[in-house]
């Protein structure tokens, strides 16, 4: 017994012996990243195209779109245990790309109404390498966890009038998954170059809204407006016979919007 013992602890600590050879072998590293997200999960009701055609006959198409779509940008700092395990803590700034939707009346009125959104994602990453020497193939998935906003603007010209309003829509958490494939060419001991191709699960409902430019001609009418009419709180639930006062934000149902997307990232390592 005790020999097996004896064996046992032998075993462990050559296996423990030699993970930290590798994790000293392999170590540290920091990375740079940009791409662009396309997007999956189109998003319905909230943007459309319509033009009047008689009285109350309407030619409408709504426009489908992702949040998710756009320009990102990031970093990440990671370890590599060994050459085939590793995990990094991403940060990526995702900057969405515009839709517009347009609505015409017979009147002569058009309305313009467009959206983007913004979003501050942390992304914990578990990493499995080829462990290849100078082209590495490799796969990473692991959680997103996203602080965002979305712009709303709405241009209106009737007439010789022009409209114009801006509202922001943030607050709440985001979560969500990531995965994607990819390459690492390296240059030397230090650099290497990267690159990817990643899938993007996530949905974010913000929870309080606020219109920040309100303006006829150039004008400002923010300072006649209420709390009530220019701020909103999103809710989970909502009692319709509730009267809000003018003082406080209205309240709204909570909408989810859609940021899934499949896109592509390139960039540069430098290991310790």
């Amino acid at each position: 017994m005790k020999k097996l013992i004896l064996s046992t602890l032998a075993v462990v600590t050559l296996m423990l012996t030699t993970q930290m050879n590798s994790q000293t072998k392999q170590g540290l590293f920091f990375s740079l990243n940009t791409g662009y997200n396309f997007g999956t999960s189109n998003q319905v009701g909230v943007l459309e195209n319509s033009s009047q055609i008689s009285g109350s006959d309407y030619k409408t198409d709504n426009v489908e779109t992702s949040f998710g779509k756009g320009l990102n940008i990031g970093g990440a700092i990671g370890y590599m245990f060994n050459k085939n395990v590793g995990a990094e803590l991403g940060i990526n700034y995702l900057i969405g790309g515009k839709a517009t939707g347009t609505k015409t009346q017979l009147s002569g009125e058009i309305k313009e109404e467009s959206y983007n959104a913004k979003m501050l994602q942390f992304k914990p990453t578990l990493i499995i390498s080829a462990g290849m020497e100078k082209i590495n193939p490799y796969a990473k998935f692991g959680f997103l966890i996203g602080s965002g906003s979305i712009n709303f603007e709405n241009n209106t010209t009737f007439g010789s009038d022009r409209f114009y309003s801006k509202l922001i829509y943030d607050g709440g958490t985001a979560l969500g998954f990531h995965a994607g494939i990819g390459l690492n060419y390296t240059i030397n001991d230090k650099i290497s170059l990267f690159g990817e191709l990643n899938m993007v699960n996530m949905s974010y409902a913000p929870t309080k809204g606020k219109v920040t430019e309100s303006n006829r001609n150039g004008v400002s009418n923010l300072t006649n407006e209420t709390v009530r009419e220019t701020e909103a709180e999103f809710v989970d639930s909502l009692n319709e016979t509730e009267i809000t006062p003018s003082t406080s934000p209205s309240k709204i149902l909570k909408t989810n919007y859609a940021f899934g997307s499949f896109g592509f990232n390139f960039g540069v390592k430098y290991s310790l």
